[in-house]
Order: structure tokens, then sequence, then C-alpha cells
């Protein structure tokens, strides 16, 4: 037979201590919770509860609600009311005196105040005092939410940045007064929302009514900026308006995002091309125009639904003035000719522009950063030629050079003397 290893003794005794130490708190913990209402020597209160959440409340109501408590000391209980949390808020204490054995209760009423309507989560205390020893105060509370008779939620539907049809749900709530209210109509006013009642039923509050939102990319490219509009017959509440926000970003994709044609000459043709990408699925077909008419714009299916080229050619016309700029954009549409991107195009028409600078694409400001080159037949690692006072170092450099030359010339001349 196997003698059990040290190991596993250990992990016994370590059980067993655990189990063993925590009965014993327990049993401290139920003998302190137990003590106060053994000893019955003198008033002694016993609240079953002392916090109460109402759930949803009619915010144009009143109500109340009662905490009951009792005396089960063996002299008589005084308690009364020190101050409530609010002013919308009374309290009022059935009997300020319990006999042992008597039993009261503390009455909390809520009145509107039609000069500050609240809306929302509220939460309100009452502070008591008794002559119980173990509870000289004691703190009541009562939480709620106030809500209108008919409300939805979310109160607003976000749909985000979206390139395909999303959808979004809420639900309309009509909470029951004398009678449950009823939804005589409810719209969106924008073309490129729909909506659809999925469900109705009904709730110990009253009755609910889940719809959902669609949201159509294809109708529509940019901000969307909207609500939802529901008419009920509720006299307190009859319309609710839902905010509906969102933008819809545009299906297709441009690579580059602007054609740069540059400098050229006038009277010159220049084509420049861009890809067009569909972003998550198959689009149909699209069209590209542009109320420039010296830009020529053709438009070629690549991978049908997925990608297409668009050649933009520049038609420069002659100028007058030395130049000419050119600020226009190419419209990208759908097949029903809602516009979806735009491409922008830049260039400028000067005369002779191949000669106005030495070299077309560098930009005039690093022309005076280029290095001289070094002379012709000059052998590798000699310096390049001091630039000219015409040049961007400008004649100071000149002076500079010459001062040194007349400083080395004359310190030649007196070596000589010497």
């Amino acid at each position: 037979m196997r003698k059990p290893s040290v190991g596993l003794l250990s992990a016994i005794l370590l059980m067993w201590f655990a189990a063993w130490s925590t009965s014993g708190i327990c049993e401290e913990t139920r003998a302190e919770a137990v003590v106060h209402l053994s000893n019955k020597k003198g008033p002694l209160i016993d609240a079953p509860s002392t916090s109460e959440d109402l759930g949803d409340r009619l915010a144009y109501g009143s109500f109340s609600h009662s905490f009951k408590f009792t005396n089960v000391g063996d002299e008589p209980l005084e308690i009364r009311i020190v101050q409530s949390s609010c002013g919308c808020i009374g309290a009022l204490m059935s009997d300020p005196s319990l006999e042992p054995g008597g039993t009261g209760e503390l009455i909390i009423d809520y009145k509107r105040d039609p000069k500050k309507p609240r809306i929302g989560p509220q939460d309100f205390t009452v502070l008591v005092s008794t002559n119980d020893p173990a509870y000289p105060d004691m703190t009541f509370s009562l939480k709620f939410r106030l809500v209108h008779a008919v409300e939805a939620s979310p109160d607003q539907v976000d749909f985000g940045n979206v390139t395909t049809e999303t959808v979004r749900k809420f639900e309309v709530k009509c909470y029951r007064d004398q009678m449950i209210p009823s939804i005589r109509s409810i719209q969106c006013e924008s073309s490129c929302i729909s909506l659809d009642k999925t469900e109705e039923r009904e709730t110990d509050y009253g009755r609910s009514y889940a719809y959902c939102l669609f949201l159509d990319p294809k109708k529509k490219v940019g901000e969307v900026n909207t609500s939802v509009l529901v008419i009920t017959d509720a006299e307190q509440c009859p319309l609710v308006e839902i905010p509906v926000r969102g933008t819809v970003g545009c299906p297709v994709s441009v690579q580059p995002g602007a054609l740069l044609f540059g400098i050229v000459e006038p009277n010159s043709r220049t084509t420049k091309t861009a890809k067009l990408s569909a972003l998550s699925r198959p689009h149909e077909p699209l069209q590209a125009k542009t109320n420039d008419s010296r830009v020529l714009v053709d438009l070629e299916t690549e991978q049908e639904g997925k990608q297409w080229v668009l050649r933009a050619t520049l038609a420069a016309r002659g100028i007058e003035n030395g130049s000419e700029k050119i600020k226009t954009a190419i419209e990208v549409l759908d097949s029903n000719g809602s516009r979806l991107m735009e491409v922008p195009v830049f260039g400028v028409v000067v005369e002779n522009a191949l000669h106005s600078t030495a070299e077309q694409g560098t930009p005039r400001s690093m022309a005076a950063t280029v290095p001289p080159r070094r002379a012709a037949g000059a052998p590798p690692g000699s310096p390049s030629p001091l630039p000219s006072a015409g040049m961007a170092h400008g004649p100071w450099l000149v002076g500079a050079v010459l001062l040194v030359a007349v400083g080395l010339a004359g310190v030649s001349i007196r070596k000589k003397r010497r």
C-alpha cells in the first residue's frame, strides 16, 4: 500500500483549516446580526427596507411610497423627520411615537413642479432620527425614472459612417396612465431612410412597438441629418421626435485622389489617368462628366462592377496674358445620375512652359539649392566654381571672397619683404 505524499497531506490540512476559519467567521457574523434584535432593552426599530426603486413613472403625475417599521424593543420608540433631499418630495410620519410592538410608516410623496419639470433618473432621500441607541439616524432612499407618456428607446439613432445598406432598431414605449396611448402615424422625411414595424406587444407598463430603420447609401452620399416623427393620441405627449444621424461614405475609391497636370504649353493636349475601385461590393455602372470644356473625360470599365479607368485629357487653349490657372473637377455619378464623388483637376497653362525653368518638374524654390556642376574637364574632387553675383547666394558672397583674396595677397607680399 502506497503512503500518502507530504504534498497531499498538506493540501488536506490547508482545506480543513480554511473551512474551520470560515465557519467561525460566519458564526460570528450571524451572532452580530441578531444581537441587536435579541437585546430588547429600550426602544428598538426594525425596518425591513430602507430603499426602494419604483422603476418608470410618468413625469407629469404624482405618486407616493411608504416604508414600514416596527418597534421590537420594550420601551416606546420616538422617531421624527429631520430633512428631505429635495423640496419636490414630501415626507410624513404616521406616528412619531410607537409603543413596544407598534408599527408605523414613513410616507414619501412626489409632486411634479410645473416650473422645473424633471425627466430621467431621480434619487431622493429622507433622513430621520430615533431614540434607538443603535440607530440614532436612519436614511430612507427612493429611486425612480420619470418618463413621458410616449418615449423612444434609444432616444436617437446614429448610423455612424456607412457605405452599404445598414439597419438600426429602436422601440417606442407607450406608458399606461388612465389609458394606453396609441401611435397614429410614424414617418421619416428623408428619402434615403425607410422604416418597418417588426413587433407590437403588451407590457407591464403599457405597450411596446419595435421598428427597424434602413439607410440606403444609393440614394445619398454625405451627411444624414433627419428625424423620425411619431404622432400619438397622448394629450401630454402628442409628438415624439427621434433624431437620426449618420454619414454615407462613397462606395468607390479613386487613386490618385486628384489629377495634377502641372505646367503645360498652350494649344497642347495632355492626358492623365486615375483608377476607380468599388470598396465593398460590386457596384452598378458608373458615369463621369465635367462642366469644363477644357477637360475631356472618358471612363472605361476594367473589371465589371469593381474597377474602372478614368482618363482626362486637358486641351489647353491659347492664352494672352502669360499664364492661366486650371482648377476644376470631374464628377463621378452612379447609373441614376446621383453624384458619388468629385476628382479635382489642377494645372497651369504657361507660354513657353518648357523654357520657363531649367528643368520642368523642379520647383523654382529648389533652383537655388541645386549645387553648381564642376567645370568640364576638371579632375574628380576639384572644387566647384564659385557662384556668380547673379545667383541666389547674392553679391555679398562675391565681396567676401575678394576681401579674403586681397588679405592673402597682402600676407604673401609681407613675407617676401622679410
